[in-house]
């Protein structure tokens, strides 16, 4: 008998209710009805276990025909090698979970990788320098990448923030006396313009999306 569980929180999602697990496959790619299995001539039975592409981690246990001959496994699915960006002097993090009027249940949604947080921070920099403007990131990506479900149904709108390369920029900069001022998409490219390598950036809704790789 085989079962899989998805560890509640992992994968920077703080929210547990409906989350999918994987399937098991028998060596046809069929899925399996009844997670029971008997082992062939060479005395294994041959599964495969096909994630739910959710980040996070998922526990497989297998047990035979006594409680006490049983195994686990633990699978750890994430898209790269990401990295918390932090607080700091120039820009502010913001949309986390807890936060007034965030309804999305991940509370911390600012990793990146590291050329998308250094970029991030050179251009934060740059404009400050400049007006004194304290620029406003929301969502990055979760810890592991993969769906950013910021409607917490395990479905995927943030479809461009898996892969811990894009950021969501807020279009009002906080100036030197705490008052929000609204950016216009011409100065944005010109920011990005003098302080980014290589970037997209496009509008939407109350935010610019910026992807930087």
């Amino acid at each position: 008998m085989m079962w899989a569980l998805v560890r509640d929180a992992s994968g920077g999602h703080d929210h547990s209710e409906g989350r999918p697990t994987g399937r098991f496959v028998t060596e046809d790619n069929d899925t399996l009805a009844e997670l029971e299995g008997k082992t062939g001539a060479d005395g294994e039975a041959k599964y495969t276990y096909l994630c739910s592409g959710i980040g996070g981690i998922d526990s497989i246990f297998v047990q035979g025909r006594t409680p006490y001959d049983t195994a686990t496994a633990t699978i750890l699915l994430k898209m790269g090698k990401f990295e918390l960006m932090t607080e700091g002097e120039h820009y502010d993090l913001i949309g986390a979970y807890g936060e007034p009027g965030v309804t999305s249940q991940h509370r911390v949604n600012h990793y990146g990788t590291s050329n998308l947080i250094n970029q991030l921070k050179a251009l934060a920099d740059s404009v400050y320098a400049d007006l004194s403007y304290v620029l406003r990131f929301n969502d990055l990506s979760l810890q592991f990448g993969g769906p950013f479900d910021i409607f917490n149904n395990w479905d995927t709108p943030h479809q461009k923030h898996r892969e811990g390369v894009s950021a969501d920029v807020d279009d009002r900069a906080r100036t030197s006396d705490n008052q929000l001022k609204t950016i216009t998409p011409r100065r944005v490219e010109e920011w990005l313009r003098k302080a980014v390598k290589r970037f997209v950036v496009g509008r939407e809704a109350d935010h610019f999306h910026v992807t930087i790789r």
